[in-house]
Formats: structure tokens, sequence, C-alpha cells
């Protein structure tokens, strides 16, 4: 029996957990989130494209080659009020 680092195997568990997640994108230059379609911006957040871990990483990577002006949240991390967006912690 193979015996791996325990570092090594929670390291996939929670890796694992983070690929499954569900991803908006905040564009920090036009004030809005990515559109499902990965085209244009809309201020609604129940109207923004929701991405799969590896598809928010590799949009907001070709986002940001010159500067940082696009974001990835955990779509679990968002709450909306009437007024505006928060973050829980």
């Amino acid at each position: 029996m193979q015996m791996f680092p325990i570092t090594l195997i929670l390291g996939k568990i929670r890796m694992n957990e983070e690929t499954e997640k569900l991803y908006a994108i905040w564009s920090i230059e036009h004030s809005a989130w990515w559109k499902r379609t990965k085209y244009g911006y809309v201020k609604d957040f129940k109207d923004a494209g929701y991405f799969p871990f590896t598809e928010a990483e590799s949009i907001v990577e070709q986002a940001n080659l010159l500067r940082r002006e696009e974001c990835m949240i955990p779509i679990e991390q968002i709450v909306i009020s009437q007024t505006n967006v928060n973050f829980r912690k």
C-alpha cells in the first residue's frame, strides 16, 4: 500500500472543492459583471455568467495581461441586497 502525506491528500480535496464551485467575473474597469456569453457586461448579478473554476481562471488570466481589470468571485460568496452587492468573509 502506498502512503501519501496528509497535506497532499488534503490539498487534492481542497482543489476538488474549489474546482467544483462556480464563479462570477467582476470587471473592475466597467463596474459590471461578465455576461454568460463572455461578451459584454451586465449590472444585475442575476444576469451574470457563472463559470466553472478553470474557465473563470482562464478568462481572468487573459483579461489581466496588462493590468488587473477583472476578478473571479465564488458565487456563494456574493450576497445581493436591494442597493448593492456585498461579499461574505
